[in-house]
């Protein structure tokens, strides 16, 4: 029942707890808001925090929690501007440091990220998904060290998550570790065999150690299970080429570099264009130009 209903028969109590319902309200808010990014509403929840932030609310919370949403729909300046907001709101509210830093890794700014990272870390230093971010991050930015500090840490807290083992891979691709990356990646794999992150690293793990036919199998696992990057069909453009299948090979290499085109990937469909030349002996380089 709401607390209004309790005080609407006194004057008295109405006079002693004036701010209550306002409180209420708010987490009310936040609460729906909180179930709404649960199941992916992001417009749900930025409607009722919008209400909310319009009654004048000052609550950190409220604004980081907007910032999130706003993020996850690709609204950077709004959902930045939440954050900072969240902040100077309340400099030790410390979700609103999480919530600014994986709104910078996601946009591509990971050494952005990394100061409030440090932030959130410093006082909660075992949040998984803020070390597997941190991670993430530092890889981005060079500092191997550092990374495979965070994704170890992160695999001790949670050893059975397949994606933490995916970023292990990854750093041990980088050292050329290549049989501890295949390890990493075939244990995420094997946990979900339609993971299409996993199956492409997989099979680029396969392709550096000269394991064609494996490659193949693997990109055209990833690419039946919906990857359509333009670089899964060039490594396994690759792949063919190296088993001998310079058809199958070509014709791959001609699907990444019209999906390079596609998306605006200038500088990919040339390198490609020209690779292709090389591999598959065409005559006439077909160098490729995005629109204007």
């Amino acid at each position: 029942m709401h607390l209004r209903m309790f005080v609407a028969g006194s004057l008295l109590l109405a006079l002693m707890l004036p701010t209550l319902p306002a409180l209420a309200d708010e987490a009310t808010t936040v609460a729906q808001a909180r179930v709404a990014l649960r199941v992916h509403d992001y417009a749900g929840a930025i409607a009722v925090l919008d209400k909310e932030i319009a009654a004048g609310s000052g609550s950190p919370e409220v604004y980081s929690l907007r910032c999130l949403a706003r993020g996850q729909i690709h609204r950077f300046d709004d959902a930045l501007t939440d954050c900072n907001h969240a902040v100077q709101l309340d400099a030790t509210y410390i979700e609103a440091y999480k919530n600014r830093g994986n709104l910078y890794l996601d946009a591509g700014f990971p050494s952005k990220s990394l100061p409030d990272f440090n932030t959130y870390l410093a006082a909660q230093a075992d949040d998984v998904n803020v070390l597997w971010s941190r991670c993430d991050a530092r890889r981005l930015t060079k500092d191997i060290p550092g990374a495979t500090a965070d994704c170890k840490r992160a695999s001790e807290i949670m050893p059975d998550a397949p994606q933490i083992r995916i970023s292990l891979g990854r750093l041990d691709l980088i050292a050329k570790n290549y049989d501890d990356a295949y390890a990493a990646f075939n244990y995420a794999v094997t946990s979900n065999p339609t993971d299409v992150v996993a199956l492409y690293w997989r099979g680029f793990t396969s392709l550096q150690q000269g394991a064609y036919r494996k490659a193949v199998d693997d990109f055209t696992a990833a690419i039946a299970a919906g990857d359509t990057a333009a670089e899964t069909y060039a490594n396994r453009g690759r792949a063919f080429h190296d088993l001998g299948d310079d058809v199958a090979g070509k014709k791959d290499m001609d699907t990444a570099i019209a999906t390079a085109l596609q998306h605006g990937l200038c500088d990919d469909a040339n390198t490609w264009a020209v690779e292709e030349a090389v591999l598959f002996k065409v005559h006439t380089i077909q160098m490729t130009m995005c629109p204007k």
